[in-house]
């Protein structure tokens, strides 16, 4: 795990506590092989002294040019930010603050998000009705979080719905489906 934080962010002042007893008890559980590796943003070093000095866990030293690598890399743009990856470095999850913050016990750790097709539904609405979702295996599927009501949604759809007249004529191993939101926003994934 890699915790972006800093001494001077109240937020991460109310989270590292809970953090400490979550690693704590994970450690003596001894159910998990896992470390977690401070990532400071504190802008000092008596800051970064004092605020890692409760922390139990390994830090990369104040300064350090890894740190703003790494922030990119795993999407710090907000603190407290944890990250949880596996063995090789890629991540399992970018939302362990709120990990720990439901799930105190570690219960569900590492927090590793469901698959798409243990969330998919058995049969998909189309224009002629419900259909079995097995009728979109091996084919691209797009999803579009869409709302009528919303401007935005309002304008993007008959572009997508020309796109997608345009497409299907030329090749038929995607689909596109529909789901409400706030926004238009399209997802693209193969459920191959």
């Amino acid at each position: 795990m890699l915790y972006f934080s800093a001494h001077w962010c109240p937020p991460c002042q109310r989270f590292t506590p809970k953090l400490v007893e979550f690693y704590n008890a994970l450690k003596e559980g001894g159910e998990h092989d896992f470390e977690l590796i401070f990532v400071s943003f504190d802008k000092n070093q008596n800051q970064y002294k004092e605020y890692t000095s409760k922390m139990p866990w390994p830090c990369l030293p104040f300064g350090s040019e890894s740190i703003q690598t790494l922030g990119r890399k795993y999407g710090s743009g907000g603190i407290p930010h944890l990250v949880v990856l596996d063995d090789k470095g890629d991540v399992i999850t970018d939302e362990g603050v709120d990990g720990v913050t439901l799930d105190e016990t570690g219960e569900r750790y590492p927090w590793k998000p469901k698959e798409l097709s243990e969330l998919w539904l058995e049969r998909v609405l189309t224009k002629s009705g419900l259909v079995d979702s097995s009728t979109l295996d091996d084919k691209y599927l797009m999803l579009y979080f869409s709302a009528h009501w919303c401007p935005p949604c309002r304008k993007f759809t008959p572009v997508l719905s020309e796109a997608y007249t345009k497409l299907k004529a030329e090749r038929d191993d995607f689909e596109v489906s529909c789901e409400f939101s706030c926004f238009p926003l399209l997802c693209a994934f193969s459920l191959s």
